[in-house]
């Protein structure tokens, strides 16, 4: 068929009274075309109960639908309207963007149907960005109440099965994005990536089994907003990020984690990285309102949360636990890794990191920048497993590690035969302790499996420096308490031993005991 520069191919929906209504059983399909085969603008409204539009091409942006302005209009008064209430729009391409749907000016509603088909052969294919869907600006509403975004391919760009752009807006209430890709050099957010000042409302639906170089469940880029809230459940699992970032990826957002969600079970393919979440700039806030878990990340490579830049905070509500890690210097709960050109943080405001596994460091890991525990709520880094700092590890200078205010607890934390530091190991840099901090519960008589999930085989064995282990750097006790703690090992301390092992890195451990209003105990 011979393209027309000005229409969609095959089906217009023009003008400010027009309805037009697909039912089951219709069909557009084999069309080629520059606006996509079905093309909605000028106020006119096209609601999809059913029927197909498959196997059609754009040579620009919408292999399927295009919502948009008429030419010479106002963009942001003549946008059309998409209800979507069933149906399928798959096996569609653009050679740009929009394999399945491409919006830039108007509303679609998504309460059931499915773009992409039920195999990736059936997906839609976008050259660039927006396998499923693209929305190109914040002209356009989007709201996903249900149905399913699948099996959609970005070919050489973002969002697999969704790229929102330039300050749009999409609102998920529920449904499902599940299967997506996002491939190529700037392959970010297998189901869906965020871009310039772009917002995402995440209020219930699962994101799962999407695939991305970085972000396999959401990418967040410069500007954007993601917020989490309210009850209805939020899934994000099973996602792969083959290069960062399993379940989330965010480099310059801000993102707020709450409500009622779980991101479990992704998968980072390449060493390092945050097989949950990857922060690399901006700002994370997970539990402020509603339960947050990070769990079950069983992978070779990167801990459930890595953090490289920008700052984390964790509140009462936040729970990392059961992560696992077998990659050698890894962690499995937390790992602030600062990068060039940023400051890491990793602010522990409440909530627990428990029953996490990994190589060097079973619950936290610090290379460089900051791990900080503050504020009034109960904070909790227990009944983690490594081979070396069971509860925590502080690798070299330029790490910090506070426990600053309000009740903070590192307790039951366990090491391998022959590991050093069940509580913390202190390799370099400082670990500062004040009044609120106990570190406690340390027995390496008994090492042992983590209760419920991960695994320590190892059992019984010397091991030196139960609670704490300082091989350089300085820890600064100005309160708090070191108390219940043990070891079976000759020269060694149960509380605290100080080991010069690598000159000229000497290790300091300091008791500030002067201050009544600062108790300490060893």
């Amino acid at each position: 068929m011979t393209p027309n520069t000005n229409q969609a191919s095959a089906v217009n929906v023009l003008g400010a009274y027009t309805r037009a209504y697909m039912f089951e059983g219709a069909e557009v399909s084999g069309n080629w075309g520059f606006l996509g085969p079905t093309a909605v603008y000028w106020h006119a409204v096209f609601t999809m109960n059913g029927g197909d539009i498959i196997n059609n091409f754009s040579s620009t942006n919408a292999g399927g639908v295009n919502i948009v302005h008429i030419q010479g209009g106002s963009p942001a008064l003549d946008g059309g309207h998409f209800i979507m209430n069933g149906g399928n729009i798959s096996n569609n391409e653009a050679l740009m963007a929009g394999g399945g749907v491409s919006l830039s000016s108007g509303t679609f509603n998504l309460w059931g149907g499915n773009i992409g088909g039920a195999t990736p052969a059936l997906g839609n294919t976008a050259g660039s960005s927006g396998g499923g869907v693209i929305i190109h600006n914040a002209l356009v509403t989007f709201i996903m109440h249900d149905g399913n975004i699948q099996n959609n391919i970005a070919t050489q760009g973002m969002g697999g099965g969704m790229m929102a752009n330039t300050g749009s807006v999409i609102t998920m209430h529920g449904g499902t994005i599940q299967n997506n890709t996002a491939t190529g050099a700037s392959g970010a957010g297998g189901g869906i990536a965020m871009n310039t000042n772009s917002i995402l409302n995440f209020n219930g639906g699962t994101i799962q089994t999407n695939t991305a170089g970085w972000g396999g469940g959401i990418a967040f880029f410069g500007g954007t907003q993601g917020h989490f809230a309210g009850a209805t459940q939020k899934n994000i699992r099973n996602n792969t990020g083959n290069h960062q970032g399993g379940g989330i990826y965010n480099e310059g957002g801000t993102v707020n984690i709450n409500g009622t969600t779980d991101i479990y079970n992704n998968h980072r393919a390449s060493a390092g990285g945050g097989a949950g979440i990857q922060q690399m700039s901006g700002t994370i806030r997970i539990g402020q309102n509603g339960t947050v878990n990070i769990r079950n990340h069983s992978t070779v490579n990167g801990a459930a949360v890595h953090v490289s830049g920008g700052t984390v905070y964790m509140y009462a509500s936040g729970n990392i636990y059961y992560n696992e890690t077998t990659n050698l210097g890894t962690p499995g709960g937390v790992h602030v890794a600062q990068i060039p050109g940023e400051t890491a943080f990793f602010r522990m405001r409440g909530g627990v990191i428990r029953n996490n596994e990994g190589t060097q460091g079973g619950g936290v890991r610090v290379n460089l920048g900051s791990f900080i525990m503050e504020g009034a709520a109960t904070k909790t880094i227990r009944n983690n497993h490594a081979d070396d700092g069971g509860g925590v590890l502080i690798a070299q200078a330029g790490a910090s590690f506070q426990m600053d205010a309000g009740p903070m607890y590192i307790q039951s934390n366990t090491i391998v035969a022959g590991g050093m530091g069940a509580g913390i190991l202190q390799n370099g840099g400082t670990v500062t302790m004040n009044t609120g901090a106990t570190i406690r519960r340390h027995n390496i008589t008994a090492v042992g499996g983590i209760a419920g999930g991960n695994t320590g085989t190892d059992a019984g064995a010397a091991s030196p420096g139960s609670a704490v282990h300082i091989l350089g750097g300085t820890f600064t006790m100005n309160g708090g308490y070191m108390t219940s703690n043990r070891t079976n090992t000759a020269n060694t301390g149960g509380a605290v031993s100080v080991q010069n092992r690598q000159p000229p890195n000497t290790p300091t451990f300091r008791a500030n005991l002067t201050s009544a209003a600062r108790p300490c105990s060893v």
